[in-house]
């Protein structure tokens, strides 16, 4: 019994590296990112894609925020990191999911602007996959508020 399992992953494996499976990968991106100021908010948008060979499995998205900002809303299931002592927030989660090869899919956070003048209100963007990326330096995006 154990010599058929043992020859049965073996042609399962092998047929997933025909296939292409055991080398599927990637390319998620981080693109088009902006910032605009309005109402006494600041919203920032930006599309996470995916290309390459195969779909981004679980694709998550990471906002950083500039110092001094409350989360407001997302139109986009994102979620507000814990709030610091000051009520404030340094990131929020944005839970994407699946995306096919060449699809994407536009994130959209709503945060406060930063009550001291002088900081400078620039945010970062990072998204990730399960599946492997090949590229993972388009991962990652800044945009700063006008």
């Amino acid at each position: 019994m154990k010599k058929t399992i043992v020859v049965l992953l073996t042609i399962l494996a092998a047929a997933a590296v025909v296939t292409g499976q055991a080398r599927s990968q990637a390319d998620v991106q981080v693109r088009s990112m902006t910032v605009s100021e309005a109402a006494g908010n600041l919203t920032l948008k930006f599309e996470v894609f995916s290309f390459n060979d195969d779909d981004a499995r679980n694709t998550t998205a990471r906002v950083l925020f500039p110092v001094n900002v409350k989360f407001l809303s997302s139109a986009t299931g994102c979620t507000a990191s814990p709030p610091v002592p000051d009520g404030t927030h340094s990131f929020a989660v944005c839970n994407i999911g699946r995306l096919r090869v060449g699809e994407s899919r536009t994130v959209q956070v709503v945060t406060t602007i930063p009550s001291i003048a002088t900081i400078r209100k620039t945010f970062g963007a990072f998204a990730w996959s399960e599946t492997p990326d090949p590229r993972p330096g388009n991962n990652y995006g800044e945009a700063t508020a006008p």
